[in-house]
């Protein structure tokens, strides 16, 4: 069990203890520091969103508990006191030319010298010697201090002399094999034996020739294009080679750490709902004069008592009053959030964007109306606030339209307003795209401003922009498969636009992707309740106090902590604020409270009070004991919670609502209760003395 290997050097002797103690010193505990600077060219990659790191690396590292942030080495090099927070440095260059290139060489050993983990992607970055500034000698240096030899000379792309003299097969042929497939050689010769290699090549029938293209080191770790990720030219998918959630944890040392998770409620998979407002107005095909909207209202949300994240288009409904009256009818639903997809729908948001060319339109037509990012945004609010929304309602979330890449401006106005914003990332994980590649990270910075991904595509994208097949919406449930196991990478997102009430097959793959995605023990969330939850991540305080101790500090809405390849349990009577747990793929996920600081203490040793083994709602009031447990839970769907350790075989009195209802624990002591959730439900559970103990 990995989890519970200390680290000798962390251990301190007792005596020293003692010591430090009656000299009135502090044993403070170590802060978990989570953030990788992710550094970029901008003239390589204009902006963060387009990067190599953001494409496909910063998914994995979200998994693993970590914040990347990105600076534009091109504007310099962070001073001393702004890298004290980071925990590693990524870099991905396309090719060695970037700027300020001798003060790089110079810097990034200093990083290592102040115990920073370094990872090394794609090219080695700047380091070789030319006519500028950098000598042979000082790229010498530079390798030295990793511990590598790299000879730039020897390189070649001719594949019939390449060849592999050996490889870590689950290390380096994660999603696709290297056979067949190898393009490029350089010589890199390990200076000693801190470089632990996985992939090396060497040349056919040339001795000495053996080069190290990816490795790990107590430093970080390097892997070579490419040798990393396939990329294919023609459908520009990609593959992993590198196995990335190995690779990175073992770079970064993240095995050990816990990591804040995004993707489970009380163990159970969360799930959520969205509706891009596109269509409402449109006529269906379903049903004789009805529109999009109006099916959509009737055929799934009064059909399916789940969360739903509801938008409009002002745009569309300013055709007729008769949409606003939709639109009302729908908002008043109680298991519907309200949301605005902007004012005009704009195609492509920033006016510079390079591929404008392809739109016919920048937004749709609205007489005398000129692009304006307030009015997308506030104008819009205003409207659904103002004309559509129930008195005891606001619109709480933005969804992007078009191509979902808002300028900064545009989202500052949501930041300004307190509402939260989502879309893009486009995440589709399917046979025929099956890479983790292709899973959007949490977010993107935008100017200063966040940006936050849908977790999944929607029908848009699976239907080939609403040309067929309509069912194509069916094969999102690839998409929750692949993204749920074997790694619980991302939530449950059913992501849809109003037109997928426009025809049979397309509402009918929508039923099919819900009563699939429904079966399962999931955990319904509203929209912004999941936003809130992914903004909770990124600000999660994490020190460890001791061996096998973990202090956590947050807003208390990420309320899930995991422990990835760990077999230990949270020893209940010593943590603070943990209401449960579930083991899962071999991780353990630690189950919060309301409470805004926690303390998780693991233990071999097996639970032996009353605690929640999973749950779909969240739970507040918790009051856990063998004989009586009472909890107060909100939301809509199916609820379900079982707790374990109470006593085997017994009647207990279940009140829901004050309606009673009698269940018995298997002969383990566990209890599930299940029962239909439509807003705040209070649970009393009482052992029924009256009841003998069960045969």
């Amino acid at each position: 069990m990995v989890i519970s290997k200390i680290r000798i050097a962390r251990k301190v002797p007792l005596i020293l203890v003692l010591f430090l103690l009656n000299a009135g010193v502090s044993l403070a505990g170590q802060m978990v520091k989570r953030h990788i600077l992710a550094l970029y060219s901008s003239e390589q990659q204009t902006a963060p969103r387009y990067t190599r790191i953001h494409q496909n690396v910063e998914t994995v590292l979200n998994h693993l508990g970590c914040i990347v942030e990105y600076h534009d080495i091109d504007t310099g090099l962070p001073d001393a006191a702004t890298m004290q927070k980071y925990r590693g440095i990524l870099t991905w260059f396309t090719h060695n030319q970037i700027k300020h290139k001798l003060d790089y060489m110079q810097w990034l050993p200093q990083q290592l010298k102040h115990g920073r983990k370094l990872v090394i992607l794609g090219s080695l970055g700047g380091f070789q010697p030319d006519q500028a500034q950098i000598t042979s000698e000082i790229s010498k240096v530079f390798f030295r201090a990793l511990g590598i030899e790299c000879d730039d000379n020897s390189w070649d792309d001719n594949p019939a002399v390449i060849e592999i003299a050996e490889k870590n097969t689950p290390m380096v042929e994660f999603e696709r094999s290297l056979d067949h497939e190898l393009d490029y050689y350089v010589r890199v010769r390990p200076l000693n034996d801190s470089i632990h290699p996985l992939l090396i090549l060497q040349k056919h029938n040339h001795a000495n020739s053996r080069s190290v293209v990816i490795a790990t080191s107590p430093w970080g770790g390097f892997a070579l294009s490419p040798y990393i990720i396939y990329d294919d030219d023609v459908s520009f998918k990609r593959q992993w080679r590198l196995n990335p959630f190995k690779f990175f944890a073992q770079a970064f040392d993240l095995h050990e750490l816990p990591k804040p998770d995004i993707t489970t409620r009380n163990g159970s998979r969360i799930w959520l709902s969205h509706i891009d407002g596109d269509a409402l107005v449109s006529v269906s095909e379903i049903g004789a004069g009805k529109y999009c909207g109006e099916v959509v209202r009737d055929k799934i949300l009064k059909a399916y008592d789940w969360p739903v994240s509801v938008s409009i288009v002002v745009a569309e409904l300013l055709q007729d009053e008769k949409f606003d009256a939709i639109a009302r009818s729908i908002f008043t639903l109680d298991n519907v959030e309200i949301a605005s997809h902007t004012y005009s729908h704009p195609f492509y948001w920033d006016e510079n964007y390079g591929h404008k060319n392809e739109y016919k339109q920048r937004h749709l037509p609205i007489p005398g109306y000129k692009f304006n990012a307030q009015q997308e945004v506030i104008g819009a609010v205003e409207y659904i606030d103002n004309r559509l929304a129930p008195p005891d309602k606001k619109t709480s979330v933005y969804f992007w339209s078009g191509n979902c890449e808002p300028t900064a401006e545009a989202v500052r106005q949501c930041t300004n307003a307190a509402i939260l914003n989502m879309n893009g990332g486009d995440t589709v994980f399917d046979k025929n795209t099956p890479s983790y590649c292709h899973v959007a990270p949490l977010r993107v910075p935008v100017g200063g401003q966040m940006q936050y991904y849908a977790v999944n595509s929607n029908e848009n994208i699976y239907t080939n922009e609403w040309h067929g097949p309509f069912y194509g919406y069916m094969n999102s449930l690839r998409t929750f498969a692949y993204t749920g196991t074997p790694v619980r990478l991302r939530p449950i997102n059913v992501y849809y636009h109003f037109y997928s009430g426009e025809k049979w097959a397309a509402l009918n793959a929508l039923k099919t992707v819900l009563d699939s995605s429904l079966t399962n023990d999931v955990a319904p969330l509203f929209v912004s309740e999941y936003l809130k939850i992914v903004q909770d991540f990124f600000t999660t305080e994490i020190e460890e106090t001791g061996e096998n101790r973990w202090s956590i500090r947050n807003a208390a809405v990420c309320r899930t902590i995991r422990f990835d390849d760990c077999d230990l349990q949270p020893e209940l009577q010593q943590s603070r604020n943990v209401i449960g747990f579930l083991h899962h793929q071999n991780c353990l996920y630690v189950h919060l409270g309301s409470e805004k600081e926690s303390f998780v203490v693991l233990t071999e040793k097996p639970a032996e009070r009353v605690y929640l083994h999973q749950a779909s709602h969240g739970l507040e009031n918790v009051r856990l004991f063998t004989n009586n447990i009472e909890f107060r839970a909100s939301g809509f769907g199916r609820g379900h919670f079982t707790f374990r350790n109470l006593l085997a075989q017994s009647v207990y009195s279940v009140r829901i609502n004050g309606k009673k209802a009698k269940i018995s624990t298997n002969e383990e002591g566990e209890l599930r209760i299940e029962c239909q959730m439509h807003g705040t439900t209070e649970f009393t559970v009482n052992r029924d003395r009256a009841e003998h103990a069960i045969n």
